[in-house]
């Protein structure tokens, strides 16, 4: 595999768009009221980024459903034939095509492997969902699809992962890449990465109490890792801008029965299509 250069690193971080930056900027000067409402938009609207040639290409030769789940729209892809079924997850503002080497790898490896474009991103026609609508994608394809044997999850799609199993996904293993921690700070995170102000930070978390109880909490991955008895894996890059890898080492000592491995210069995405990243979840998974 090619040598990553420095600047990849921070590639595997997509920037905020300029305009999408101006138009923050522009708002929190003129109206506090325009803003919380803009933010709240932004918050559950995915950012479809243009996919790749490399990745299309891998899509193109693989089975492709497009079904719906709560009627919404995603669409899934097949690889591969064995009765030992493995399920990808992206993440927020992320699409199936990312595993474009992790899936085939797996499937060399004699899994069957799905994966899928949740709701509001890639191509899909919906603008918005939140982390709840993939958890209900994960168990929809369980029934539809599985049994799955383990489930491999990126950064948000973590939590709905995690989410999942909590609601009776009866995986055996579940692998974590780049996952968030705590839901507080994925909004801090939020507002720090497109420029919103405290006041605006304060809103959301508020939005989310109301929206989802005082102890929002329940649904973040370090809650829901100090629940998990099945095997897990955790990998995280000390170099993860979206991510900081403080969150990975809260996650691994809450899951008593997790191991971890921590890469260097892979960021938040390149870890997804690296090559020993691949084995150690293959090693882990077989």
């Amino acid at each position: 595999m090619a040598m990553i250069e420095e600047t990849d690193i921070y590639k595997s971080s997509h920037p905020v768009p300029k305009k999408l930056s101006f138009l923050i900027k522009t708002y929190q000067l003129l109206s506090i009221k325009s803003t919380k409402k803009l933010a709240l938009k932004l918050f559950f609207t995915p950012i479809k980024y243009p996919t790749p040639e490399r990745e299309i290409a891998h899509k193109s030769s693989l089975l492709v459903s497009r079904e719906k789940v709560n009627d919404k729209a995603i669409t899934v892809y097949q690889q591969g034939q064995s009765d030992r079924k493995i399920l990808l997850v992206h993440g927020w503002s992320g699409r199936a095509s990312q595993f474009f080497r992790m899936g085939p790898a797996l499937k060399d490896a004699g899994f069957k492997v799905y994966s899928f474009t949740a709701p509001a991103h890639g191509t899909s026609t919906e603008t918005q969902t939140h982390m709840l609508e993939i958890t209900e994608c994960i168990k929809y394809l369980d029934g539809h699809h599985g049994p799955f044997e383990a489930i491999v999850s990126h950064s948000i799609g973590s939590a709905a992962s995690l989410n999942a199993i909590k609601d009776g996904l009866a995986v055996k293993r579940a692998v974590l890449l780049g996952a968030p921690g705590s839901v507080e700070l994925i909004v801090k995170g939020f507002c720090s990465r497109l420029g919103f102000n405290a006041k605006i930070e304060q809103f959301l978390i508020d939005h989310l109490k109301k929206s989802y109880g005082e102890d929002y909490e329940q649904y973040s991955v370090t809650r829901l890792a100090s629940t998990m008895t099945i095997p897990g894996l955790i990998i995280h890059d000390i170099d993860d801008h979206d991510v900081n890898i403080e969150e990975a080492r809260k996650n691994h000592s809450a899951w008593k029965n997790s191991q971890y491995l921590e890469t260097k210069r892979l960021g938040h995405r390149l870890i997804l299509s690296d090559e020993s990243v691949i084995n150690r979840i293959i090693t882990f998974l077989k």
